[in-house]
């Protein structure tokens, strides 16, 4: 969480995880399987991304 302007940030996370939640239900909802991986994550994790989407893909195959 920046230290600068807080409760904007706060508000605009909340926002993008919202809109996230939104988006994936559309495109399961249209047979898609879907992983969402936030840059934030793939910067701090890159193996537990990586582990994430093998993962999912062998849940699909």
């Amino acid at each position: 969480m920046p230290k600068t302007r807080r409760s904007f940030w706060e508000n605009k996370f909340q926002e993008n995880i919202e809109r996230d939640l939104r988006q994936t239900k559309q495109l399961q909802e249209h047979g898609w399987n879907v992983i969402r991986i936030w840059e934030c994550e793939l910067e701090k994790s890159p193996d537990l991304s990586l582990e994430a989407v093998v993962k999912k893909i062998q849940e699909v195959i």
